[in-house]
């Protein structure tokens, strides 16, 4: 198996954006008010929503998506990303799901090994992270925010499905994004038109062991570690404390000490000058 660097394709299809917008895609509905008190919902653990922030042009038949991310809480905002990764195997990883030990079942040489996309969204603050994905594979893998702004896609049929963890604890918890979208004028301006597109995803039981594929696959590459471990996407997530950043600080200087350094520049026919020092909460690098 072969793992290939993620690519971050642009944040949705202009016409796809547009239909949306104009109240075609994904079952968007004008935003009348809740069914339910989702902020209640949210601070009871048992909801979270998905934003998309959407620009539209006055001038041109053209929208983008401007920001992607998730509140929980009632207030708590989780910044999300687009991200991806690409194995050649025979097997999906939704076929059996994904285990470590069963690693050599994904092996790149197999009879029958193709190409194989897996994207998803990486939602994270200090101390928690969100992934979401398709829980299936699919002809034409869209990145998240291209698919939710489809203008074919059915959330019913093909829910987002979202894992939510506290940074350094093992459970997890699950919610589905199966709703109508619903769709709010945030503010105007000359040029465009700016929504806010939104969903509420629901608590939800776990999905299956195909389902967690892909998810668990980044959580635990087992052998491609290795290949894997220097990819945006597989980052490790840590919690954002002291604690944390002494141990970084600390293996940082366990590889290049406190003092001042000369030496050549590349291949340059210059010199360069570097002074590392270690203060109380700090680590000052000085070029």
């Amino acid at each position: 198996m072969r793992t290939r660097s993620a690519r971050l394709p642009l944040l949705g299809s202009f016409f796809c954006l547009a239909s949306l917008v104009s109240g075609c895609g994904g079952g968007a509905s004008d935003a009348t008010g809740e069914d339910e008190d989702v902020g209640a919902l949210e601070r009871a653990g048992e909801a979270v929503s998905l934003h998309l922030a959407i620009a539209e042009s006055k001038l041109v038949f053209s929208s983008h998506v401007e920001s992607f991310s998730i509140t929980e809480g009632g207030d708590k905002k989780l910044p999300c990303r687009d991200r991806e990764f690409n194995l050649t195997s025979k097997d999906s990883l939704y076929k059996d799901g994904w285990s470590a030990n069963d690693a050599a079942r994904f092996a790149e040489d197999a009879e029958g090994s193709k190409f194989r996309e897996y994207p998803f969204a990486s939602c994270r603050d200090d101390k928690t992270e969100i992934l979401g994905w398709f829980g299936k594979e699919r002809d034409i893998e869209f990145i998240p925010s291209e698919q939710l702004l489809d203008n074919d896609y059915k959330p019913s049929r093909l829910p987002l499905i979202l894992q939510r963890k506290s940074i350094g604890q093992g459970e997890a918890k699950y919610f589905s994004c199966d709703g109508d979208f619903k769709k709010t004028l945030v503010r105007e301006s000359e040029n465009a038109k700016f929504f806010d597109i939104s969903v509420t995803c629901k608590a939800r039981s776990a999905p299956t062991k195909a389902q967690l594929g892909p998810v668990d696959f980044i959580a635990e590459p087992g052998p491609y570690a290795a290949v894997a471990s220097y990819k945006p996407w597989s980052l490790p997530a840590v919690a954002s404390d002291a604690a944390a950043f002494d141990r970084v600080r600390e293996a940082l200087l366990g590889q290049v000490g406190e003092g001042k350094y000369n030496g050549a520049m590349s291949t340059l026919q210059k010199t360069c000058g570097l002074e590392i020092d270690k203060t109380d909460g700090a680590l000052v690098v000085s070029h």
